[in-house]
């Protein structure tokens, strides 16, 4: 469903993930770290590398048609290209079906 936000613009909403009614998602941006310190313990420089950005959705969806390696396109912060990594499935007598899936965005690999 389209939104109207009103006074300061803020994002608001679920990302668009293809093939899934998105119902919540979170993402975390990591980065790896090498660290080098002196002889008293003292860091004396670091390097950060390696982009990464993993994320978990909730969504309504048939289950069997997402599988783990497949990509995802998700469009909305943060767009990009996701591989699935971990799978779940919540069945309920008075609900539809529901499947969490764990998603990996690697810096300089794309679909």
């Amino acid at each position: 469903m389209a939104s109207t936000v009103l006074g300061t613009a803020l994002s608001f909403g679920a990302p668009t993930v293809t093939g899934l009614v998105v119902q919540s998602a979170s993402f975390d941006e990591i980065r790896s770290i090498a660290e080098v310190a002196d002889e008293d313990g003292d860091f004396v420089s670091a390097a950060i590398y390696a982009p990464k950005i993993t994320g978990t959705i909730e969504g309504v969806n048939n289950s069997e048609a997402l599988a783990i390696n497949d990509a995802l396109s998700v469009t909305g912060a943060p767009a990009g290209t996701y591989y699935i990594t971990a799978k779940g499935l919540r069945l309920g007598n008075t609900d539809f079906q529901r499947v969490t899936i764990s998603l990996t965005s690697w810096g300089g690999i794309s679909a």
